[in-house]
């Protein structure tokens, strides 16, 4: 027989918001966060510094509060009023599940995912590769990070 994993419960998640800031924001991500803020959830907030600082910073920040989860959105995506919901239920369903992430593009041709794949014999796929695939993502990738095994 197997063990269904546990649930978590909805009044046990207290998801904050943090916006690593770019020196612009699009006007359509703007109005997003906007619809998102309406929803009354709590936000982390910075002045634009490095993401990868903004990002640490935000970590940091969980670590001291009273929140359970930290929601980074990226300024330049525009993101569904629901995206809170959509994240949050993937750990009701599972709370072992300790991180949850929306699956992005690059912003430029051939606009791949940004998230890898592995397969058995340690050969890394990229999603527009995985078509069939049943492995789990194995790492999300910033720009600047190489296809190859090692340049996570």
């Amino acid at each position: 027989m197997t063990r269904r994993p546990p649930k978590a419960k909805p009044e046990d998640i207290r998801v904050v918001v943090a916006i690593p800031m770019e020196r612009q924001i699009n006007q359509q991500a703007f109005w997003s966060f906007i619809r998102i803020a309406q929803q009354g959830v709590p936000f982390f907030s910075l002045p634009y510094t490095r993401c990868d600082i903004a990002r640490n910073s935000f970590a940091q920040d969980l670590l001291n509060s009273d929140h359970t989860h930290l929601l980074m959105l990226d300024s330049d995506h525009v993101h569904p009023t629901d995206i809170i919901q959509r994240l949050v239920r993937w750990v009701l369903e599972d709370s072992r599940r300790l991180v949850v992430g929306g699956l992005n593009f690059r912003r430029g041709e051939p606009y791949d995912a940004c998230a890898y794949l592995k397969d058995d014999d340690d050969t890394i796929y990229t999603l527009t590769e995985w078509e069939g695939r049943t492995n789990r993502v194995l790492s999300t990738r910033h720009r600047q990070h190489s296809h190859q095994p090692g340049g996570f």
